[in-house]
């Protein structure tokens, strides 16, 4: 195994470094919840991945707006 690899999947197998994420959020982040909406009904690129290039996500734009 390439050393690399094994220092990231060390890292990635320790327990102090878990991300726990609840089971059901109530308050969605602004850009967590755009990206939610735009990916609904996703463009499709020419590698075949769903596209987020949306004006909803334009993350400019909604600091702007929130002020």
């Amino acid at each position: 195994m390439d050393e690399r690899l094994a220092v990231v999947l060390a890292f990635e197998r320790d327990p102090s470094n878990h991300i726990v994420v609840p089971d059901h959020i109530r308050h969605w982040h602004p850009l967590v919840f755009a990206a939610q909406q735009t990916l609904k009904k996703p463009v499709i690129d020419q590698r075949e991945m769903p596209s987020t290039n949306s004006h909803r996500l334009d993350a400019a734009k909604m600091h702007n707006d929130s002020r």
